[in-house]
């Protein structure tokens, strides 16, 4: 039979495992974050000349001494440049069907890996990936790219780094997918009571980036979207006002362009017409 004293014992006992487990968890998120945010993979399994691209293999080099490992896949009658950032996983192998898009609007696309990512040297980490991003620009340029017809992709985690660019640079117009409106507002939502979000050491501010860009914006976000909240999606658009415009997507988060269809391709359409007649 348990005695009141014996059923104390059990009930702190159960409430130090608990909040060991809790620290634990804590401990694990603040210092091994960058593992759990960034999941590269180095091997390049296809490239452009698998979808009938024409592509130059670019070694683009960063402010702080990394190689970055890219492609730059022309079009014969350009009428704008895009520059592309890719999410957290993979690398931008898997991202050919974004280039075959762009490629048959009408426009060049630059390609790269973040530092760790694919055939790029160094690790990832938030202050990195932003200058992995300027020296992106940099790139484009050099190789023709002319900033009043340059425009620059995000996907996913790839939405602050791109927002993060065109807030430095000049670029023309904006596309993002699939993004949230911080790392720490992101966490806030999926972890709600568990208050984590103190703990995220990687901002990834897009939304106070956006705010410092004034020109055309296209937001992408499904309403199905299973890993960042539609809202993200629509508070970023809502932030835009006139000079955004919004796309309700179907799909997970890594389907959105290929459940939506057609209505995706004439969004992106319609966007560049837009950037390159201004």
């Amino acid at each position: 039979m348990l005695t009141r004293t014996r059923i104390k014992r059990i009930g702190l006992s159960l409430l130090t495992l608990v909040v060991v487990v809790w620290v634990g968890l804590m401990a694990l998120l603040y210092f091994k974050q960058n593992d759990l945010l960034f999941m590269p993979r180095t091997e390049i399994d296809r490239t452009p000349q698998d979808i009938g691209l024409p592509f130059e293999d670019k070694t683009v080099r960063t402010a702080d001494g990394e190689s970055l490992a890219a492609w730059w896949i022309p079009h014969a009658h350009p009428r704008c440049t895009v520059i592309h950032f890719h999410g957290n996983a993979g690398n931008r192998s898997g991202r050919l069907p974004d280039a075959q898009r762009f490629h048959q609007l009408g426009c060049n696309v630059l390609m790269t890996d973040y530092r760790g990512y694919g055939g790029s040297t160094g690790s990832p980490s938030e202050a990195g990936t932003y200058l992995d991003a300027e020296a992106l620009w940099d790139a484009a340029l050099a190789a023709g790219a002319e900033p009043a017809s340059t425009l620059v992709f995000g996907r996913s985690l790839g939405g602050p780094n791109a927002a993060y660019l065109v807030s430095q640079r000049p670029a023309a117009g904006l596309i993002l997918e699939s993004t949230f409106e911080s790392l720490p507002a992101l966490t806030d939502d999926l972890f709600g009571w568990l208050s984590v979000d103190a703990l995220v050491r990687n901002e990834y501010p897009t939304a106070r980036h956006l705010a410092a860009f004034e020109g055309p914006v296209l937001i992408l976000h499904s309403s199905e979207d299973d890993l960042i909240p539609f809202e993200h999606g629509r508070r970023l658009a809502a932030a835009r006002g006139d000079t955004g415009v919004f796309l309700e997507l179907r799909g997970d988060h890594n389907h959105g362009p290929s459940a939506t269809g057609a209505p995706y391709v004439e969004a992106l359409g319609a966007f560049v017409t837009r950037v390159v007649s201004r």
